[in-house]
């Protein structure tokens, strides 16, 4: 089966809406070897597939506190904002036109804010996402504080208030 649209993938890999974020997602997988951080048991890692549509073309601000790598699939270009403290906010886009400037993967430090959308509204794109150590809810933080947006939006010459507020909603 050749795949080539947004439904064929959802169908395929049992994808579901993702709450708060946007988007779509199903589990892919959770490493069986336990690491231990700030006093708990985790996975060492854990990895989803996720995909943004023209329905869900927005993956709202948010921080974990993993380590955060994202491989692009399939489908159209995403642009990606890290927000890193210490550091200029980060511009990526994660496509297959690696000549024309694209990146495969992108590893997002633990700590740091990212949102990203598609740059085809009416496309998709599809990528797998590696957290370590392993995604758990309560080690992340959707949407970005008001005292942030102000903080952060101008601080890049493409990184406008229009963005960030877009980033901020679904």
């Amino acid at each position: 089966m050749t795949i080539r649209t947004a439904r064929d993938w959802i169908a395929l890999l049992g994808l579901e809406p993702l709450p708060d974020e946007s988007g779509w997602w199903a589990p892919q997988a959770v490493s069986p070897t336990e690491v231990q951080m700030s006093g708990r048991t985790l996975p060492a890692c854990s990895a989803i597939h996720y995909l943004l549509d023209a329905g869900r073309p927005v993956n709202v601000w948010h921080r974990l506190d993993a380590d955060d790598t994202h491989v692009h699939v399939d489908g159209g270009p995403v642009e990606y904002a890290v927000l890193t403290e210490g550091s200029a906010p980060r511009r990526t886009v994660l496509g297959h036109d690696v000549a024309g400037g694209q990146q495969l993967a992108i590893t997002v430090p633990a700590g740091s804010w990212k949102g990203m959308r598609l740059l085809e509204p009416d496309g998709f794109a599809l990528l797998t996402t590696v957290v370590a150590p392993g995604w758990t809810e309560d080690r992340v933080r959707v949407g970005l504080p008001p005292e942030d947006v102000e903080r952060w939006a101008g601080s890049a010459p493409w990184l406008t208030r229009e963005l960030v507020e877009r980033l901020n909603r679904p």
